[in-house]
């Protein structure tokens, strides 16, 4: 065999080992990057915190391989109407990170979030109710406008106690009686077995949620823990300040003495006085 012909065979083999190098290559870059098919996804357009109902101008679309889709990724073959993919966001979204069912609370965003959207820089708190004139006998209704005053009992001494009653906060939005919302009050009004929205019987209002700036309802759930609060209804459109005074039994009654009740032992005492009595 002439040299040429060597030389070719070489150069045949050459190209040869080439080709199916380049075949395994690819066939190994098919196999990572799942084949050439590629999928459009929906990824967060800007940076998304947690506890936030989604906007549909905050989602962009992607095409990635179809082997780096997430688990819970929402393909737009399946939903192809951003608009139609609502919720809030149980955990912060990146700029850039797909967005993935597990890291949302799918479909129509809970009303109290939604309506809390409306109060910025407020959040939702919650004011206990276990006595019905607290909270206007149970009228008071999602959307109303109250003052919040806080009783307190304080010690002068071992055996000397005094109330006290403070104002807190003026012309706070209710955003929820029970489990009504200012977005949902207005069916809930036309149920007639529906407590605080205007029907049903007064006083079976439970809880009652305020939206206030977060270092007040930090005051608020601390004065819970204190004392007992108040709600003070308005009249709709009032928006006047209304001016408030601390109170306390020595100057409702004008006199320095404290207000006389009977102690446990006195209780007693006088119960065994009335049984001799009897005798």
């Amino acid at each position: 065999m002439s040299r040429g012909a060597k030389i070719a065979i070489a150069v045949g083999l050459g190209l040869l080992a080439a080709l199916f190098g380049l075949l395994y290559l690819n066939a190994q870059r098919d196999a990572l990057l799942g084949g050439t098919e590629l999928v459009e996804v929906y990824v967060a357009s800007r940076d998304i915190p947690a506890n936030t109902p989604l906007e549909a101008d905050w989602m962009a679309t992607r095409e990635i391989p179809k082997t780096f889709l997430q688990p819970g990724s929402i393909p737009v073959s399946e939903v192809p109407d951003r608009t139609k993919i609502k919720g809030v966001t149980v955990a912060p979204i990146s700029s850039g990170e797909q967005m993935t069912r597990t890291k949302l609370f799918e479909g129509a965003p809970p009303p109290l979030s939604a309506d809390l959207k409306d109060q910025p820089g407020t959040v939702g708190v919650g004011v206990a109710m276990d006595d019905a004139p607290r909270s206007v006998s149970g009228m008071v209704k999602p959307g109303d406008r109250v003052d919040v005053l806080a009783s307190f009992e304080f010690e002068k001494s071992q055996d000397e106690h005094f109330t006290e009653v403070r104002p807190l906060f003026m012309n706070v939005m209710i955003i929820s009686v029970d489990q009504h919302t200012t977005s949902t009050h207005e069916t809930v009004v036309n149920d007639p077995n529906s407590p605080g929205a205007g029907g049903g019987a007064p006083g079976e209002v439970k809880t009652v949620t305020l939206a206030l700036p977060p270092q007040n309802a930090q005051q608020l759930v601390l004065a819970q823990q204190l004392g007992t609060v108040w709600l003070l209804l308005r009249a709709k459109g009032d928006n006047s300040p209304h001016t408030y005074e601390i109170w306390n039994n020595e100057r409702l009654l004008g006199a320095a003495n404290r207000l006389w009740r009977a102690q446990d032992a006195q209780a007693d005492m006088m119960r065994k006085i009335a049984a001799g009595a009897h005798r």
